[in-house]
C-alpha cells in the first residue's frame, strides 16, 4: 500500500478555454509528449519572468520578442547565404528539416503577428 507520504506532488491549474488552446499550441509546436512535461520543462527553465493573460510581464514578454526576432532575423540571413553557396543541393533529410523548421518559423512569425494586430501590449 503507497503512503499518502509516498505519493507525487499534484498541483492544479485553472484555464481559461483560450489559455488551454493557446498552450496546446505551444506543446504542439515544442514537441514535448504532453501539457505537464511542457510546464514542467518551460518552469524549470524560465527566466524569473511571467508573461500572463492579464498583462503582468507583458512589456518583458514583448522585448524578449524583438530581442529573439532580431536574432532570427540574423540567422537567417546567414543561413540563406549558406544555402545559397550550396546552390541549393542539400541531402534529403536536411531538405526536410529545413522544412519543417520553415513552417515552424512560420507558425511563430503568424502569431507574433496577430498579437499585435490585436493590440496586446
Amino acid at each position: 500500500m503507497v503512503k499518502p507520504s509516498d505519493r507525487m506532488p499534484r498541483v492544479s491549474l485553472r484555464l481559461s478555454p483560450d489559455e488551454l488552446k493557446e498552450l496546446q499550441r505551444r506543446v504542439k509546436l515544442s514537441g514535448a509528449p504532453s501539457l505537464n512535461r511542457y510546464l514542467i520543462e518551460r518552469g524549470l527553465a524560465g527566466d524569473g519572468s511571467c508573461a500572463t493573460a492579464s498583462g503582468v510581464g507583458q512589456g518583458d514578454l514583448w522585448e524578449r520578442a524583438v530581442f529573439e526576432i532580431r536574432k532570427v532575423s540574423h540567422s537567417l540571413k546567414v543561413l540563406s547565404a549558406r544555402v545559397g553557396g550550396k546552390g541549393g543541393q542539400l541531402g534529403s533529410a536536411a531538405n526536410l528539416k529545413v522544412e519543417r523548421t520553415l513552417a515552424e518559423t512560420r507558425a511563430a512569425v503568424a502569431a507574433i503577428a496577430e498579437a499585435l494586430e490585436r493590440g496586446e501590449d
